[in-house]
């Protein structure tokens, strides 16, 4: 159920923020983006500790380098740390970045040990190397990768916790709530009183338009849950201001009852855009669409 409406107010403010709030893209250990020179192993993850996917890769012998090509403006490097493991030296576009000691004396999954932000857009590579060297106290000199999270440049990003600044609503339906969130305490809502209205057609409209003239490869992304039944959800977008809109995605008459991740092609929108969040509703009601942590990037 949603909790009481949290009324901010329509203020027009243009922002244009990159990565304010790490929407990031993950590239598992199996990714074909990372390759891998000497000897890996595949370690499967016991359930009561997961990492991310379900293994990781990993190599005690020395000189074994991953090398992760990406596009995009900060990158980490996500591992499992534990009593077994060693150091890796990490280079970022052929350039030392130093040591990653990668020793605890208790595992610990989904560690982010090295990250790096505020690079130029566009092409960069991260080398790890096992470097065969270790703590005195650990056991082993394993090196491991689990994933690596890439920011792309944004040139939009919301996760609706200063309010709707930055968005037109069709009236009083629409708002920020903190009854259902996916990152910090707030989320946006077509319903913020509890179940959406019978023959509803009611949006959330970006307030102004983003220039994607000069963009390369611009993604919406943004994280979703619905309970919607003899109704349907668009995402859609214009390309004059607001007068005419395509449709990008639709659900209709579904419930996706945990938070899952959606990522929209915007390459062939490269001029300047709006977009908006609309839920069209007949004779059925429910609780309806909770949004949250949208961006416009670079991927």
């Amino acid at each position: 159920m949603k909790m009481r409406r949290l009324f901010y107010g329509l203020i027009f403010a243009l922002v244009f923020t990159a990565n304010s709030f790490g929407a990031d893209t993950r590239y598992e250990e199996s990714s074909s983006s990372i390759a891998y020179s000497g000897t890996w192993d595949i370690f499967d993850c016991p359930d009561c500790e997961p990492c991310s996917g379900t293994d990781f890769k990993y190599s005690e012998e020395k000189g074994a380098e991953a090398n992760f090509a990406f596009d995009g403006v900060g990158v980490k490097w996500i591992a499992t740390k534990g009593k077994m493991m060693g150091k890796a030296d990490v280079y970022l576009d052929s350039a030392s970045m130093g040591s990653v000691d990668l020793y605890s004396p208790n595992f610990q999954y989904q560690q982010v040990v090295f990250e790096k932000a505020g690079l130029s857009p566009g092409r960069h590579t991260l080398a790890i190397k096992v470097s065969g060297e270790k703590k005195a106290r650990s056991k082993g000199f394993k090196v491991d990768i689990d994933a690596f999270d890439v920011s792309g440049y944004a040139y939009f990003s919301d996760n609706f916790e200063s309010g709707l600044g930055n968005w037109v609503v069709s009236g009083y339906d629409w708002d920020i709530t903190t009854s259902d969130y996916r990152s910090a305490t707030h989320s946006l809502t077509d319903s913020p009183f509890g179940s959406y209205k019978q023959n509803a057609d009611v949006s959330a409209t970006l307030a102004y338009s983003l220039d994607l003239s000069n963009s390369t490869a611009p993604m919406l992304t943004f994280w979703h849950k619905y309970y919607v039944s003899g109704t349907y959800i668009y995402v859609e977008i214009s390309k004059d201001g607001g007068f005419t809109w395509n449709s990008l995605a639709s659900w209709g008459s579904v419930t996706l009852n945990t938070w899952g991740f959606v990522q929209i092609d915007l390459s062939g929108y490269k001029t300047h855009v709006k977009i908006r969040f609309r839920l069209r509703s007949w004779s059925s009601v429910a609780d309806g669409w909770y949004i949250d942590d949208v961006e416009i990037k670079e991927l």
